[in-house]
């Protein structure tokens, strides 16, 4: 059998990754701009691009339509991305993780093309847009880079270092998210009106480069970071759609573990949804938020969001930092984190003024320390060679969650009383609260000279073992 040789990889992950979510990012915002103009084309049977950019009362129509239709797009590619991470994710595990960087770089050149072609075919059908998802969906998105580099991270740190490359990691897409999203909110005037179609189809064929050059750079320096194994024939991607990828991600969060790992694994699986479900559930509400006591424009909403995130990763990295170099443990971040979320939903669920909102930003800020200190703990106690199973299934999760806590926040804030919206904001409170007192419980019970260190009766040395059944030796 054949070894490929176990190195770092060349290929610096936190620009790439950073990179990755602000094309994505933008890229929605110009689609929803795609949008606008294909149904007021539909409307009018001409080029109506002075219709389909002014803020008439018509427009203000389309602008809604194009909204909800973007809404279904990403929920199109995200739930169609869901199952291709799952089998991916668990089958990078014996096969390796570099085809998890390359299936999601195609499936995007391919919904560009899409998209081209959506651009500049006349009276195209407005939902016929939502099929450019589709491509991308089956190769498993931007999620799937995600669960890659995250595995990579993990084969190639140990536990004492791993927590503060998550969190360059995830520092690094929250950028890439504000970047994007302050592009994407001046698209509306960086894209003359006469020039629409030419802009748009200029950026979908720089967005097909840049992941052609992705793909090349993958294929020629980045090494593989796990022992391949062949199937029986010794083909790999025979076995890539087998059931038992789909049961190695269930195996890895509920198989019986030693020290009582399982427990820790469900509970802080649970304190990843809570949490995630009350940050998006905040995010969700903040333009409402701004507009309705400040009198904010969506505009100016979105680029205080993106400023929130850019601060967010600044804070991430430099906490991380700290916290390596003070030997700060997993879970105390997670408290803080947690803590910084309750602060920031309980402030916005007082009295509204424009004080507590700039202190419910600064609190914001610590918002992401939670799922760096979630992924992380959840790597140091799951065995090496399952990393893309568990990682598999809680970015699956992750697909979902934005759509869960949009539609469960925009419920119970059209439930609330008249006279008081802010309501919305005690039930994050009550959520981030559940969190907080899970991390205290794994802070207080979780052993921290246990992490990292699984007893070798738990790993299953396939290698090893076929290879005293072949009788080969290294």
């Amino acid at each position: 059998m054949k070894l490929r040789s176990l190195h770092r990889s060349h290929l610096p992950m936190n620009p790439v990754i950073g990179g990755l979510f602000a094309i994505h990012t933008s890229i929605y915002s110009l689609v929803n701009l795609l949008f606008s103009y294909k149904l007021c084309e539909k409307e009018t049977k001409t080029s109506c691009l002075e219709t389909a950019f002014n803020e008439s009362s018509n427009y203000s129509l389309n602008r809604t339509d194009a909204d909800t239709l973007t809404l279904y797009f990403r929920i199109t590619e995200m739930a169609i991305a869901l199952v291709p991470c799952l089998y991916f994710a668990s089958w990078s595990d014996k096969h390796g993780r570099k085809p998890c960087f390359l299936v999601p770089f195609s499936g995007s050149i391919l919904r560009d093309l899409g998209l081209i072609i959506a651009t500049n075919v006349i009276d195209m059908e407005p939902s016929w847009v939502l099929i450019a998802a589709v491509p991308s969906g089956f190769t498993g998105s931007y999620i799937l880079f995600v669960i890659a580099a995250f595995c990579r991270v993990s084969d190639t740190t140990d536990h004492r270092s791993r927590t503060y490359h998550f969190g360059m990691l995830i520092g690094s897409c929250t950028l890439g998210i504000a970047v994007g999203t302050l592009i994407g909110c001046h698209w509306r005037s960086l894209i003359p009106l006469h020039l629409f179609k030419i802009v748009c189809t200029s950026v979908f064929t720089l967005s097909i480069c840049i992941h052609v050059t992705l793909i090349i750079l993958v294929v020629l320096f980045m090494d593989e970071t796990v022992q391949q194994l062949g199937d029986f024939d010794g083909s790999c991607w025979r076995g890539i759609i087998a059931p038992s990828n789909l049961a190695g991600c269930l195996n890895a969060v509920f198989k019986k573990r030693t020290h009582n790992f399982r427990f820790f694994i469900l509970i802080l699986l649970f304190a990843f949804i809570i949490g995630r479900i009350a940050f998006y559930g905040e995010m969700a509400m903040m333009s409402k938020y701004y507009s309705t006591n400040f009198s904010w424009t969506e505009e100016t909403s979105m680029v205080f969001e993106s400023v929130n995130a850019l601060l967010q990763a600044i804070v991430v990295v430099l906490i991380v930092a700290t916290a390596r170099s003070f030997y700060f443990e997993d879970a105390s971040l997670g408290i803080v984190g947690s803590f910084g979320i309750t602060l920031s939903s309980l402030l916005q669920a007082l009295s509204p003024s424009l004080i507590l909102a700039i202190l419910a930003f600064f609190a914001r800020s610590l918002a992401l320390l939670v799922p760096t200190a979630t992924l992380s703990l959840l790597s140091k106690l799951a065995d090496t060679r399952e990393y893309g199973s568990l990682f598999g299934s809680f970015w699956a999760l992750e697909l979902l969650l934005p759509t869960v806590s949009t539609i469960i926040s925009k419920g119970i804030f059209q439930a609330s009383l008249p006279d008081y919206p802010e309501q919305i904001f005690l039930f994050l409170v009550f959520l981030t609260s559940i969190t907080l007192l899970v991390f205290l419980y794994v802070r207080r019970n979780l052993h921290p000279e246990l992490l990292g260190h699984i007893e070798s009766t738990e790993r299953i040395p396939l290698v090893e073992q076929l290879d005293i059944v072949k009788g080969e030796i290294f």
